[in-house]
């Protein structure tokens, strides 16, 4: 059966996880994807999970999940004999992504400008953590910098205490990677129709910015809305949400339309309420301050706790509510669902 990049063919130059995932999707899209990495191996080679916890750079689960059916090549693109080598292999290629700012790129050869001279219906994708242009373009950039640097960070933790950490690899995969790799395939559409390529510019900070907070951006300006500030575990900024324990567990729930809260009140089993204006819609529970907030939470956790997990979901599942278990890791690996399609 054919797949939708039958027959492109994707050099992927540098480091990273989010340049390594955005290979990943194309080349599970069809593309062929050819890794370089440099003479001493990608630096993901270095973290496990190693079978046995024995440290093997060729059985890095890391690196093996990003790059399993990617074809593979060393070179040292500051010898010239190696760009050489690699100049043989952009001539068969339809895109050549990489990880390096401006400078780093042209002096390795990776420019948009150079690679396309020759052939301008190639593709050149640049996947950093502030993109190829701007005052911040030289400087290097992970994870932590672009959780911060997109607002995300002020929002994770307990509103009492310094923010947290979000989940890195998220940051990196999930909008990095994801971002680029769908960017790559707008522009091999834009090349079918043209017949030119052109420099996709893909930027961790940015795509974050936008998945994230990019909602709220336009409710700033024309709705004059506060911005989302940490909620720990309950009425996560604007959101209507609160993790919440069980008899045996922990719980999430979100009440995302006016229909959604009034199911949840006729489940607490507050009549009561749906006369009292501070439960009349999900804009008046945003209204709430603080205290009257934690006052509900506590309301839905001497609720809550009566239940099993199971029973719980099982009740809102029926009033068809957008709620889930919070599950361990070992729960994850467990889940009937997952099995099912083949996750382990």
């Amino acid at each position: 059966m054919s797949s939708a990049f039958d027959g492109i063919r994707i050099l992927e130059v540098g480091q990273g996880k989010a340049l390594a995932y955005a290979g990943k999707l194309l080349r599970d899209l069809g593309a062929e994807v050819v890794k370089v990495e440099p003479p001493e191996g990608d630096a993901l080679r270095r973290y496990g999970p190693f079978p046995g916890d024995a440290a093997d750079p060729e059985q890095s689960g890391l690196f093996v999940y990003l790059n399993g059916g990617k074809r593979g090549a060393r070179l040292d693109l500051a010898r010239s004999a190696d760009r050489v080598a690699f100049d043989v292999l952009v001539d068969g290629a339809d895109v050549v992504m990489h990880s390096s700012p401006p400078s780093e790129a042209r002096a390795l050869g990776l420019d948009y400008e150079r690679l396309s001279s020759e052939r301008a219906e190639l593709i050149v994708a640049a996947v950093t953590t502030y993109g190829s242009d701007g005052p911040y373009a030289e400087w290097r950039g992970y994870a932590i910098q672009a959780q911060a640097g997109a607002g995300v960070g002020i929002r994770t933790g307990h509103p009492d205490r310094e923010p947290l950490n979000a989940p890195l690899d998220g940051v990196e995969l999930h909008h990095g990677g994801v971002h680029a790799a769908v960017g790559v395939a707008l522009a091999l559409v834009d090349r079918d129709r043209t017949g030119r390529g052109q420099f996709v510019d893909a930027s961790t900070i940015e795509a974050l910015a936008l998945a994230v907070e990019g909602v709220w951006l336009p409710r700033m300006v024309y709705e004059q809305q506060q911005p989302l500030l940490r909620g720990g575990t309950r009425f996560a900024g604007n959101s209507c949400s609160s993790i919440v324990e069980t008899a045996d567990g922990l719980f999430y729930f979100i009440n995302l339309r006016d229909w959604h809260l009034e199911r949840f009140v006729e489940l607490l089993g507050h009549p009561d309420w749906s006369d009292d204006p501070r439960f009349a819609s999900t804009a008046a529970l945003r209204a709430l301050s603080i205290e009257e907030r934690n006052w509900l939470v506590d309301r839905y956790e001497e609720w809550s706790r009566g239940q099993t997990t199971a029973e719980l979901w099982q009740r809102t599942q029926a009033a068809a509510l957008p709620c889930q278990p919070v599950q361990s890791i070992g729960e994850v690996w467990g889940s009937e669902q997952l099995a099912e399609r083949g996750y382990r």
